[in-house]
């Protein structure tokens, strides 16, 4: 599923790896290691909901602009069936380092929507000095 590399998630200048596990533990998870000659797991976030592909695809940018990356995280087969929502974005703002285990802002779709199925970072698209992400 989705693997990156990338600086300023858990250290300033070391790459942390970050990969998605859509159905680790049924509700999915995304786990963050360093290289260290082989990968060492240093964080699990765990997903919220059985079947919901939490991990599937992963980006990471620094929105708040903080210097430090933040996760994002989507969850394309989550639902409610009570107030008709499908899909869904997870967004881990990273606290100097570090990550709750409960996300920051959490996007969700319209049932059926398959909202979450693609995140990426995008850049500063409309110069407005934050990083920007597509949904």
């Amino acid at each position: 599923y989705s693997v990156l590399e990338e600086v300023k998630l858990l250290h300033r200048s070391d790459f942390t790896v970050v990969t998605g596990a859509p159905r680790d533990d049924f509700k999915g998870s995304v786990i963050l290691a360093e290289k260290q000659g082989q990968l060492l797991p240093l964080m699990t976030i765990p997903g919220e909901q059985i079947g919901s592909y939490f991990g599937s695809c992963l980006a990471v940018a620094d929105l708040n602009n903080d210097d430090w990356n933040d996760l994002i995280v989507g969850a394309p087969f989550y639902f409610d069936r009570y107030k008709e929502e499908g899909g869904a974005v997870y967004v881990f703002m990273n606290e100097n380092g570090s990550f709750q285990k409960k996300a920051s802002l959490v996007l969700k779709g319209h049932k059926g929507s398959g909202f979450g199925f693609a995140v990426a970072a995008v850049g500063d698209v409309n110069q407005d000095g934050f990083q920007g992400t597509a949904l």
